[in-house]
């Protein structure tokens, strides 16, 4: 038996949804993964929360014959959608589905565990069956660092903000055991003055990388030649 039901099923869903509701979903999974470099799509989501209300379990079952099977952006939209026009109490096989076809897609293309709303987060350890982890961290490397001396700074790497400015990291040497990594960039875009703020502190230089790696989880937008093996993730692909 199918899990979201017959081929009569399937054509109802066609009725219910418009003819492009795959695209549709591909282009809303793209505008709420990146809002800044994707445009917003045809204004639907009112609609199909009130589709929802009248027969939510209907409505469920058709999106997933829809969503699930299609993967890619085309599941991401349909995760989007369920959990911004239902709550994600909401446990049925189909909302999962939906839901898992998602994470999946975040999951194939590397998206790291920090960029997880909580939501996800929730959601990921109800489909997460068989207790799987998000990502496979690779192990940290040896201590091949080159020491710094008291009171020398080192930029280890660049973070460029969704308003075009450029957070730098830079770490420092207080002590022998007082390694700050500090964040340096303007603070804001109506008052671009330079600050700085402390980020880690760590009683060894490797340490205060792993910790900057750690939090960073996969590559900045430029790092360092002795930063980079700290970064326990590769690149996302998307």
């Amino acid at each position: 038996m199918a899990l979201f039901g017959s081929r009569r099923r399937t054509a109802s869903s066609k009725r219910r949804f418009p003819s492009d509701m795959p695209a549709w979903l591909a282009a809303l999974g793209r505008f709420e993964w990146s809002p800044q470099t994707n445009p917003a799509p045809e204004q639907r989501v009112a609609e199909f929360y009130f589709m929802a209300q009248a027969d939510r379990d209907s409505f469920l079952r058709d999106l997933a014959s829809i969503s699930v099977p299609a993967g890619g952006w085309t599941a991401l939209g349909g995760k989007y959608l369920v959990t911004d026009i239902l709550p994600i109490e909401t446990d049925t096989p189909e909302f999962n589905a939906i839901v898992a076809a998602g994470l999946k897609f975040l999951r194939d293309n590397g998206v790291p565990p920090n960029r997880l709303s909580p939501n996800d987060r929730t959601l990921w350890r109800r489909v997460n069956t068989t207790g799987e982890n998000w990502l496979d961290w690779r192990p940290t490397p040896a201590d091949t660092l080159v020491p710094l001396a008291m009171g020398e700074e080192r930029k280890i790497a660049e973070i460029r903000r969704s308003d075009g400015y450029i957070n730098s990291i830079i770490v420092r040497s207080d002590g022998p055991t007082s390694f700050v990594a500090m964040i340096e960039g303007p603070y804001s875009e109506e008052e671009p003055r330079i600050t700085r703020n402390d980020w880690h502190i760590a009683p060894t230089l490797h340490e205060l990388y792993i910790r900057v790696g750690e939090s960073s989880q996969v590559p900045t937008d430029w790092a360092s030649d002795d930063l980079k093996p700290y970064f326990p993730l590769p690149p996302m692909t998307i």
